[in-house]
């Protein structure tokens, strides 16, 4: 199973957030899963399209993306407080001036991997429904390449704004990482339906539905005493297993100006400021 690294960044951080969850699918299945952390969400693509991956947990672009290669299908996806969805938010300095995204033009902006839903596709598509081509209308772009890194640019003051998930840059704050009295959300998107963990469409039907009944019982799983838990290790109500791809075609249409061109745009223009 492959991963991305969890909101604080660190690999052995979500490592150490997923074994639980493995070790009593274990207990409750009697499926070993082995978890690995690629640096990206690229790796993750390429290592289930060339099956070195049996599984993975992807954002719902990336998840997009392997679907088109054949590499993935819905397993999972992780419930909190009743919703299975999360929100991403384009954040800037309080004093800054900046009102709304309009405003955006001439300044600078960090986002993170160009496969990344909530710090990638999502603002660029707010960006340009509000007349605002990042690939050509600010001043400098930054690819930070994580939702962390994103938080830490627009921290140490190295651009006016930046795009993560909103429980990102709340982590942020817990953790004494950013001061929100310098900070604000300048611009929220709707509901983006939760980054699912997905398994190879060539897994044997019987192992698939080993799978959905191993992750739908871990909200009542005996061999969890402290609780399911995220890969942040925040609780969790449990794992939605019947999402389908209509839960995803959706947020599909909205990212679709976000093209392979534009984003060789948005590279070009990265690179020229570095």
């Amino acid at each position: 199973m492959l991963l991305i690294t969890a909101e604080g960044g660190a690999a052995d951080k979500t490592l150490s957030g997923v074994q639980p969850i493995l070790d009593a699918l274990k207990k409750d299945t009697g499926l070993s899963i082995e978890a690995k952390v690629a640096d990206n969400y690229a790796g993750v693509i390429e290592g289930l399209a060339t099956r070195h991956a049996d599984m993975a947990q992807l954002g719902p672009f990336a998840y997009l993306k392997a679907r088109e290669r054949h590499a993935a299908e819905l397993l999972a996806v992780a419930v909190r407080k009743g919703e299975s969805g999360y929100y991403g938010g384009i954040f800037c300095r309080a004093d800054s001036g900046i009102n709304s995204l309009k405003d955006l033009k001439g300044k600078t902006l960090a986002l993170g991997d160009v496969n990344s839903m909530s710090s990638f596709n999502y603002p660029c598509a707010m960006l340009l429904g509000e007349g605002v081509d990042p690939s050509k209308d600010l001043a400098a772009v930054y690819l930070a390449g994580s939702h962390p890194n994103v938080v830490a640019a627009l921290a140490a003051g190295k651009v006016d704004a930046g795009a993560c998930t909103v429980s990102t840059y709340e982590a942020a704050v817990r953790e004494g990482r950013i001061d929100p009295k310098r900070f604000k959300l300048l611009a929220k998107s709707d509901m983006i339906p939760g980054s699912p963990i997905v398994m190879h469409p060539d897994l044997a039907p019987e192992l698939k539905e080993k799978l959905r009944a191993g992750y739908k019982g871990l909200a009542k799983s005996p061999s969890l005493p402290k609780g399911l838990r995220g890969l942040d290790g925040r609780p969790l109500d449990g794992y939605d297993t019947t999402i389908t791809d209509a839960d995803y075609d959706a947020i599909a249409k909205y990212v679709r100006p976000i093209t392979d061109d534009f984003k060789a745009a948005i590279l070009a223009r990265a690179g020229k400021k570095r």
